[in-house]
């Protein structure tokens, strides 16, 4: 008689089920992004028009940071966060035609904008650093590989 192995059921049933069928939960961060948690994984996306990108600019950095404040605020031991993006890119970048378009055709005041995003820029990578969870970013566009 052939003996039939079968996987040991957890011992905490919640958790179990919690981890196989997780119930997304939506959290408003802005039209330019959204975060949802499924169990203790938080999904973090890029959203919009596939024409625009996702190139950065001060809204969009703002929104990005509102979803990292509050994936942070709910974060417990064992969360982790994954980052993606709809369309073809992740991000392709600052946005150059916003900058130049705030500026109204002057040169040193678009300048001036593009430092600011810089700046902006630095708190957003300060917030990923200081994220005390482990990050996986699902990057499309120039970051991918080759086939």
């Amino acid at each position: 008689m052939q003996e039939v192995l079968t996987s040991p059921v957890p011992q905490d049933a919640e958790l179990y089920e919690q981890v196989l069928q997780p119930l997304p939960i939506q959290i408003p961060a802005g039209d330019m992004c959204t975060l949802e948690k499924c169990g203790n994984i938080f999904f973090l996306t890029l959203t919009g028009d596939a024409a625009y990108e996702h190139r950065l600019n001060p809204t969009h950095i703002a929104s990005i940071r509102t979803a990292l404040a509050e994936a942070k605020s709910q974060s417990t031991h064992g969360t982790f966060l994954i980052t993606g993006a709809d369309g073809k890119f992740f991000s392709n970048g600052f946005d150059l035609a916003w900058a130049k378009s705030a500026a109204g055709g002057s040169l040193s005041e678009a300048v001036n904008l593009l430092r600011h995003m810089v700046d902006l820029f630095k708190d957003f990578v300060a917030d990923l650093i200081s994220m005390r969870m482990l990050t996986i970013a699902a990057v499309t566009g120039h970051a991918q590989p080759p086939d």
